[in-house]
């Protein structure tokens, strides 16, 4: 499934990593017309995701000359006869790592959508070397020592009222709400259908372990913030974006009009912004 192209010189500085089945990689002619170094982006989805969430953006990266893989974490979507109480943030962790490790990668962008903005910030403290960027897609900037409740306090009463159920382990997708609510933001009829086939439970664990972000090699690694704006839709009340990013320098915020599922609701506007990423790393 992984397999670093070395046929473009200009993949030669970030490898680029073949997707496997339902999407293939750009052909020679696109990645030719693209003027941009081609990369390899690992996209990272939220609770009660599956990877089938970034089907409207991938081939979009891949139509630019980039390689993308979209993976489902342990107990959800295609995996989610996975899901156990054990599962929490270190199996997501270690999900994305193994991914990293295989493909033998280097200058690979990682992007997490909300609750997988940990999973990358963790994934990038195991290995710096192969992380050229983090983009954090309506997502909290986790520190070290802290868990997905510190940063979100709501999520606490979600582990509450599972905690009544017959299995306190398991977070149910949140319900679809009267307008502008709708479901996690979404209210167009036909992606709120689309959008419940992509959600299964999600593991009470991984709000609750601790992140681990003690690697000094990880704090150089460049990032980008990407927050869904649309008020009257915001399901998620996120922290500010810390004004410094962990290397000193100022941070790069970049907003989308829309709710906080933007890879369903504005996947060419995010594509955009992916990409323009993509095109300013050295």
């Amino acid at each position: 499934m992984w397999q670093a192209w070395h046929d473009d010189p200009k993949c030669q500085r970030a490898p680029c990593l073949q997707r496997a089945v339902s999407i293939t990689h750009p052909s020679s002619t696109a990645r030719e017309r693209s003027p941009r170094p081609c990369r390899a982006f690992l996209l990272v989805h939220g609770a009660w995701h599956s990877g089938r969430c970034w089907d409207r953006v991938v081939p979009l990266l891949e139509s630019a000359g980039h390689s993308v893989i979209a993976p489902s974490l342990t107990g959800t979507g295609d995996r989610a006869h996975l899901l156990t109480p054990e599962v929490g943030l270190d199996t997501h962790v270690d999900d994305v790592a193994r991914l990293i490790d295989k493909g033998d990668l280097e200058d690979m962008v990682l992007v997490g959508h909300s609750y997988g903005g940990g999973v990358i910030s963790a994934a990038a403290n195991l290995a710096p070397e192969s992380i050229a960027h983090l983009v954090y897609v309506d997502s909290t900037a986790p520190k070290d020592g802290e868990t997905a409740i510190d940063a979100l306090p709501r999520l606490q009463r979600l582990i509450d009222l599972a905690a009544k159920s017959a299995n306190p382990w398991r977070i149910p997708p949140p319900s679809e709400q009267p307008p502008p609510v709708g479901l996690l933001g979404v209210v167009a009829p036909a992606d709120i259908a689309w959008l419940r086939t992509l959600l299964s439970d999600h593991p009470a664990r991984s709000f609750q372990q601790p992140i681990q972000l003690d690697n000094p090699a990880a704090k150089s690694i460049p990032r980008t913030h990407i927050r869904c704006t649309d008020v009257n839709a915001k399901v998620t009340i996120l922290p500010p974006v810390p004004e410094l990013q962990p290397n000193g320098s100022p941070s790069q915020v970049g907003s989308l009009p829309t709710g906080h599922e933007c890879m369903i609701t504005m996947p060419r506007k995010l594509s955009d912004l992916l990409i323009r990423t993509a095109s300013r790393i050295r």
